[in-house]
């Protein structure tokens, strides 16, 4: 199942041989049609992952490449 995340944060571990990403999804709290910039969000976990410094690596090249045009879109089945 797919799921929709809008943010997500990282750390890395000391030796920066592994890191920690969190997928997160804001949620705003106002009610509808309420205005103002200072709309309050609870955040909800979607996701987190742990990933050795070679997988990371493969994934910022791959991601780096699609956001590029360098690789073709995934076809829809």
């Amino acid at each position: 199942m797919l799921q929709y995340v809008n943010c997500f944060s990282c750390i890395s571990a000391k030796k920066r041989d592994s890191i920690v990403i969190h997928f997160d999804q804001n949620e705003p709290l106002a009610s509808p049609g309420a205005k103002g910039e200072n709309v309050p969000e609870r955040t909800h976990n979607i996701a987190s992952i742990i990933m050795d410094r070679e997988c990371a690596e493969a994934l910022v090249n791959v991601l780096g490449q699609m956001l590029s045009g360098s690789l073709p879109p995934l076809e829809e089945k």
